[in-house]
């Protein structure tokens, strides 16, 4: 889902195939989604699903602060809404988090800079909540070496430590298309473990974008999985990288 504002008010998230959606509309359909879920498991079997309801950085860059700010803060209360209603009757198998795509793109007119996504992050922390945001984003062109390195569109690996690490509130759950994204990540991992955190970043699991068995010129889930964690490990380390997630666009 990409980022929507309208008149400064109402906020949402334009569906990849279909109308633009409210906050309203979203929070709705993520509520339908786990009445399915929780309709189809057994209810001893102790399953659990986290469900993370994510937008991108791909809006307009034009947008004020106060709109970046106002989306945010939405975001936070779409995501609040949801657990307080799932606490009522199922807080035994749901949780929602936010996540956000935050990536460099390959232009300005595909997704926003570095600062307003930086604003964007720092927004939907200050709306209070303590809920956490995983960054799915990929490392777009971010350098293979130690230190500060230039990505694509004036970002660089001190913006993706940041959103996917340092702001205390986001995990990662990086892109990995290709190998040299993984290698990528390990620059990031090194970068944040030396400059803020004294441990390394908490990859809760890789992303890719094709199923496996229909993967071609990109790396499937089980390849992005195992090139993240080779990449990491043994050093800065994190030997907990729990989700191997594919991305599927449905009609």
């Amino acid at each position: 889902m990409k980022g929507l504002g309208s008149d400064g008010t109402h906020y949402g998230a334009s569906f990849f195939s279909g109308s633009p959606q409210t906050t309203d509309r979203i929070l709705y359909l993520v509520e339908q989604w786990a009445i399915g879920y929780t309709d189809h498991i057994n209810p001893s079997s102790g399953a659990k699903v986290k469900i993370a309801i994510g937008t991108s950085n791909e809006y307009i860059d034009s947008w004020t602060l106060g709109e970046r700010q106002g989306h945010a803060r939405a975001w936070a209360n779409l995501v609040n809404d949801a657990n307080a209603w799932a606490a009522v009757d199922f807080s035994d198998w749901i949780s929602f988090s936010g996540a956000n795509d935050m990536e460099p793109c390959f232009s300005l007119s595909d997704c926003t800079g570095p600062d307003h996504t930086r604003q964007w992050l720092s927004a939907f922390i200050g709306a209070g909540f303590a809920w956490n945001v995983f960054d799915y984003g990929g490392a777009g062109g971010c350098g293979q070496s130690h230190g500060n390195n230039t990505c694509n569109n004036g970002w660089h690996t001190d913006d993706e430590a940041w959103l996917q690490w340092d702001s205390g509130a986001s995990n990662p759950l990086p892109e990995v298309y290709v190998s040299a994204v993984a290698t990528e990540e390990y620059y990031i991992d090194y970068y944040a473990v030396n400059t803020v955190h004294d441990q390394p970043m908490n990859f809760v699991g890789s992303v890719s974008e094709c199923e496996p068995g229909s993967c071609s010129n990109e790396l499937g889930p089980n390849n992005a999985w195992s090139d993240l964690y080779d990449a990491v490990n043994p050093d800065p380390g994190d030997t907990h990288i729990q989700w191997s997630v594919v991305i599927k666009f449905d009609s």
